[in-house]
């Protein structure tokens, strides 16, 4: 059946069907995330936690719990996101996890020097990567070191251009940061 609905392209149907049956969570979980289901992947993936231990669930339900949150201000909840997110970095050293969770203690200024050098371990392992950069970049606009952070922003920008969002919107804070100390 799922071979069925996914060769035809019938998501939906295949998404009713895996609800309804539980026959393929994994699967499941991967057709929320696509669709931009956070609660329902958040859900999913701590059930699927609590059934095999792998940590990778871990780690998916944390982020979808952020990702799902109206407030993501509320300190409790920021607290559960950081928390689940360093037991994972603890034992798989994944750029991503490490990433999310050094921006997530950035953002929300809970520990920046701890939460750049999270950004750093990842950055270590993928150091191409734009939006390991940018959290880099965000960290040192938090400490107030505004032309470093406008430093590795080029770099940012040279990697993947100035369209998203939040890379704008953080080009323009430490532009702006930056004609201040001057």
């Amino acid at each position: 059946m799922i071979q069925l609905y996914w060769n035809a392209k019938k998501v939906p149907e295949l998404t009713k069907f895996l609800e309804r049956t539980g026959a393929n969570d994994a699967l499941l979980l991967r057709i929320y995330t696509g669709e931009k289901r956070f609660s329902e992947a958040a859900v999913l993936a701590e059930k699927l936690y609590e059934e095999t231990g792998e940590i990778d669930y871990l780690g998916q339900k944390a982020i979808f719990t952020y990702e799902a949150a109206q407030n993501k201000h509320d300190m409790q909840l920021l607290d559960r996101v950081i928390s689940d997110l360093k037991k994972v970095v603890a034992i798989k050293e994944e750029g991503y996890y490490l990433n999310y969770l050094g921006y997530c203690m950035i953002e929300y200024d809970r520990d920046i020097e701890a939460g750049m050098a999270y950004v750093k371990r990842a950055l270590a392992i993928e150091p191409d990567s734009g939006y390991f950069i940018d959290s880099l970049a965000w960290g040192y606009y938090k400490q107030g070191k505004c032309e470093k952070a406008g430093e590795l922003m080029k770099r940012v920008v040279e990697i993947m251009g100035a369209d998203d969002d939040e890379v704008k919107a953080h080009l323009k804070a430490i532009k702006k940061c930056i004609k201040g100390k001057k």
